[in-house]
């Protein structure tokens, strides 16, 4: 039954009642269908051949029966309910506006919107009309979330490929926003036309938004209706990688023959994006899908990726096929180079653990491992070296140890690694201090808190229950210039005993 129709006792009463909602259309009003009992009349501007009119030929013309006419005159009473300055534009685009922005998405409205826009094509009205906007009424109806006028014009002869400014069609933008009815009715109504592999502006297709959307129902829709998994340089699979995407949907994309090996155009193919989202597991079903990787480290994107983040689980499943980790790169830096740069410390260890590897190996710049670590601010990298048993006191090109770089470039936490390691001799340290002291710019020096923090501590370990001599005296210089011209106020800040501080305050 008709979700509109009342239930009229008598065919005379319908004639009656459909004679005076037909009258109230033609003559520009109609009663107030919110209110039944309201004797109230609501006027629209009249024009010829105009809004009203069409709707009463319309209806008068093309429905069947009285049943049919009642119910869409009272309908199309309520959808012109307050637009007055809408309906006065003459016009067949006019009228479509109305009607779209107008018709209630409800799902219990549905059949009503299908009759009266059926009712309006039958009438001539195009269904191809583009706005100012340049959209078709069903993509106008699709931007503004209209589902009933959507549902109502894909019953209509409507161009389904049409696109807007932005080359998306009705199914791009209903795969876009998850509108899972609507592709289900496009593919049943368009089955035969609907181009599935229309991309827009963006080079992506239906299916890629439905994979950015980790939308698998959608995804299997469209891959069954027989779109194509690979579209120009837009791979849906790199796509559901990269946003990670279901193990399932992944695998639903492989099994319908997406490519492994397509890259976005930065280089990266989906086994680079799944290194990225931490997933191993995934790594694992590209590999053994035929994803294509080198068999040097440096130049596997995905194993540098991995190397990055430290993942140790994806490196040892590149390592364990084969990837070779002993060569270097044309910078002369080995794995274990790019590990101490990185800060991959687990990397590291399971590295110098198995596999037999040089340590103080230098790369074209001279530098170690050591120095690298240093100058990067990776202190567990160096500790990991450290118990290793490489030399952390062999000088680059520039005569720098470790501990003079991470001073320069101002790592704390690797000056505390040297510091706090009792097995380092302690005249090495001084020694550094008084490098620092001769061969630096103290003023570029005492911007650094990482050298203010390592003097300090000389400090205290030399000055503690000691007479002050020439090296306490150059300490005392050094932390004078790192606190300022009045180092009153400061140096109560650092953990320094009270001879200490007392000499670092009065001192000449």
């Amino acid at each position: 039954m008709p979700l509109l129709c009342p239930c009229l006792p008598c065919c005379s009463h319908q004639d009656s009642e459909l004679k005076r909602l037909s009258t109230s259309v033609s003559e520009g009003s109609y009663y107030d269908t919110t209110n039944p009992t309201s004797k109230h009349r609501k006027t629209i501007p009249i024009h010829k051949h105009g809004i009203q009119w069409q709707v009463h030929e319309i209806l008068t013309r093309q429905c069947d029966t009285n049943d049919e006419k009642l119910r869409l005159l009272k309908f199309t009473g309520e959808i012109l309910a307050g637009a007055e300055s809408a309906v006065s534009k003459p016009g067949d685009w006019a009228f479509l506006q109305v009607i779209l922005t107008a018709l209630p998405s409800e799902e219990k409205r549905k059949d009503d919107c299908r009759n009266l826009i059926s009712a309006l094509e039958k009438d001539g009205v195009s269904m191809s009309i583009l706005d100012s906007a340049l959209d078709t009424p069903l993509l106008r109806a699709m931007k503004c979330g209209n589902r009933g006028a959507v549902d109502a014009l894909l019953y209509t002869r409507c161009d389904i490929n049409a696109t807007d400014r932005y080359s998306s069609t009705c199914l791009i933008y209903a795969a876009q926003h998850d509108e899972r009815e609507t592709v289900k009715t496009i593919l049943q109504q368009f089955s035969k036309t609907v181009n599935l592999d229309k991309t827009d502006y963006a080079n992506y297709t239906a299916l890629a938004y439905a994979a950015c959307g980790n939308n698998f129902q959608l995804c299997s829709l469209l891959l069954n209706a027989g779109a194509r998994p690979d579209v120009n340089s837009t791979s849906p699979l790199f796509l559901a990688v990269s946003n990670n995407a279901s193990d399932a949907l992944i695998q639903l994309l492989i099994s319908h023959g997406a490519s492994v090996n397509v890259s976005n155009s930065d280089g990266l193919t989906a086994l680079a994006a799944a290194a990225k989202t931490r997933r191993p597991n995934i790594v694992f079903l590209l590999i053994e899908s035929g994803a294509n990787y080198s068999a040097n480290w440096y130049k596997n994107p995905a194993f540098n990726i991995a190397l990055n983040m430290d993942h140790l689980e994806i490196l040892k499943i590149f390592i364990d096929r084969g990837v070779d980790i002993l060569c270097s790169n044309p910078k002369g830096f080995s794995v274990v180079h790019e590990a101490c740069c990185q800060g991959s410390v687990q990397f590291l260890s399971h590295v110098i653990s198995t596999t037999a590897v040089n340590l103080d190996a230098r790369n074209r710049q001279r530098q170690t491992a050591a120095h690298l670590a240093a100058q990067y601010g990776h202190s567990s990298c160096l500790e990991v070296l450290f118990h290793a048993g490489t030399d952390c006191w062999s000088l680059d090109p520039r005569g720098q140890t470790a501990l003079e770089l991470s001073l320069f470039h101002n790592r704390s936490g690797c000056v505390m690694f040297f510091v706090d390691n009792p097995v380092f001799p302690r005249q090495r340290l001084f020694s550094t201090m008084h490098v620092l002291h001769n061969d630096y710019d103290q003023e570029a020096l005492a911007r650094k808190p990482a050298v203010g923090l390592f003097t300090s501590r000389m400090i205290v370990e030399w000055g503690e229950g000691q007479q002050v001599d020439t090296l306490f005296q150059m300490c005392v210089i050094s932390i004078r210039r790192y606190l300022g011209q009045k180092p009153a106020s400061r140096v109560t800040k650092l953990p320094l005993p009270e001879k200490v501080r007392d000499n670092i305050v009065g001192f000449r």
